[in-house]
């Protein structure tokens, strides 16, 4: 538990988005432009990231991918198990402003369409008019292309993120 609340307070100080990105989704939400954000991070983790992030209330849509709890013979102390189904309860319950949200399987990870093509059917919107913005090149990119849509590469996020970056560089020099 002690690991978890250090690693909820870094994620606070140090996940931020980049300057001027809030001010142009909520530009473009003023426009009519609609703002989807689809990770391949767990569900749980994309919310809780968006609401650190203050970007939760600018999404019309959120999607991740499900995440299925893990073999509980696996764990040498049940304990483990309870507080981690706790700690996935707990990043649920954050609020969901979403127009739309859903968890997508784990086989419509990136670069496999998964719902992209439906929602741009649903919406009427051809790939010229939609635009993609990501960290990785393969896997963002590979949708972007598989969908004829714009990519634009957005070089950051790609590594692990910087509160884990942190905790990692602390352990590493021992301290």
């Amino acid at each position: 538990e002690p690991f978890w609340k250090h690693m909820d307070e870094r994620r606070g100080e140090l996940l931020k988005p980049f300057d001027g990105v809030p001010e142009t989704l909520d530009t473009l939400r003023a426009n009519g432009v609609r703002i989807m954000a689809r990770s391949d991070a767990p569900y749980y983790i994309g919310l809780a990231r968006l609401h650190t992030m203050d970007l939760a209330r600018r999404m019309d849509e959120f999607y991740a991918l499900e995440t299925p709890p893990p073999n509980p013979s696996g764990f040498s102390d049940p304990k483990l198990m309870d507080h981690g189904i706790k700690r996935v309860a707990d990043f649920m319950a954050a609020d969901k402003p979403f127009e739309k949200t859903q968890t997508l399987p784990r086989e419509g990870e990136k670069p496999h369409m998964g719902n992209l093509q439906e929602r741009m059917d649903e919406l009427k919107v051809r790939p010229s008019q939609t635009a993609m913005f990501g960290d990785s090149r393969i896997k963002d990119g590979g949708l972007a292309e598989a969908a004829g849509i714009k990519f634009f590469y957005a070089k950051f996020g790609a590594h692990p993120p910087a509160e884990y970056q942190n905790i990692f560089a602390k352990l590493a020099s021992g301290r």
